[in-house]
């Protein structure tokens, strides 16, 4: 078709991917399909090539197929209990949760109160005050097996405000304790942006990891180490007290993201990010530029 089109005879030269990598530019010489463009073998090169300043001094591009954002892959933040335990809490304001509380420790008070008066008029034979709390919380947890004695009216009227307050604010604190960890959307992402990672690699938090492959032939370290866009100055900037981490291939480097602390530069049409998605606790991030 594309010779059609451009009614000129093309004869296909199909290489081994293999065997011959996209290639680059090594001490001073292009490798692999590169090296086959450079000295004529090929005329054209079919294939997805990313734009960059080195290459362009060599080669002609066409006009740009379609756009890839740079995304780092990176273990999913992980929660401890006390993170869970805020989940629970986070769907009411302070103000409401003052406001139960506090009517809670009213109500449980007046009810002590009640009970030491009628213990003082005779009326009940013992006086516990712990006893009296405990079985408030147990009925306001509704695991109270136990009668609710009530000598005299005040004691009545008290319970029944207090049976009130179960039967309204109550059941809507259940509702939400139930209901929030499935509305509310638990935040999985490490960092929130890029300024934020490179500050996280700068402290030495956080690491990048690269396998030996991509480090010598993917655009983006050549980019890392000769390029003046201010977002890869940042991140070299970063990364001189905290180098990059090289091991010898993708699943080597994604089990070093999986332990932690470390994330992978790659695009979206990587072949390491169809590894990725087959690791649970991994996740892309995208993001951007500074």
């Amino acid at each position: 078709m594309l010779a059609d089109y451009s009614k000129i005879n093309l004869e296909p030269y199909v290489v081994d991917a293999t065997i011959i990598e996209w290639g680059g530019f090594e001490n001073d010489t292009w490798t692999g399909m590169m090296e086959l463009l450079n000295e004529g073998t090929v005329d054209v090169m079919n294939d997805v090539m990313q734009y960059t300043e080195q290459r362009a001094q060599n080669f002609d591009y066409s006009y740009p197929i379609y756009n890839l954002q740079i995304v780092y892959i990176t273990r999913k933040k992980r929660h401890d209990l006390s993170f869970y335990m805020w989940d629970i809490i986070s769907p009411f304001t302070i103000k409401i949760w003052v406001t139960l509380i506090a009517s809670f420790l009213v109500l449980t008070g007046l009810a002590v109160l009640i009970q030491y008066v009628e213990w003082r008029l005779g009326l009940l034979k013992s006086f516990d005050w712990t006893e009296k709390i405990g079985q408030y919380v147990r009925t306001a947890l509704h695991q109270s097996d136990q009668p609710i004695h009530s000598p005299t009216l005040a004691n009545k009227i008290e319970f029944i405000v207090f049976g009130l307050l179960l039967a309204t604010m109550f059941p809507h604190l259940y509702e939400a304790f139930l209901l929030s960890p499935l509305l509310l959307q638990i935040e999985n992402k490490p960092f929130k942006d890029f300024d934020e990672l490179l500050s996280l690699i700068y402290s030495g938090v956080y690491h990048v990891v690269v396998d030996q492959q991509n480090y010598d032939y993917y655009w983006y370290y050549e980019y890392l180490r000769t390029s003046n866009d201010s977002h890869f100055i940042k991140l070299r900037n970063a990364l001189r007290g905290n180098p990059l981490h090289i091991v010898e291939n993708i699943s080597v480097a994604l089990d070093v993201v999986e332990g932690g602390n470390y994330v992978y530069p790659t695009q979206q049409d990587q072949p390491e990010m169809v590894e990725a998605r087959l690791r649970c606790d991994l996740m892309f991030m995208d993001v951007g530029k500074s």
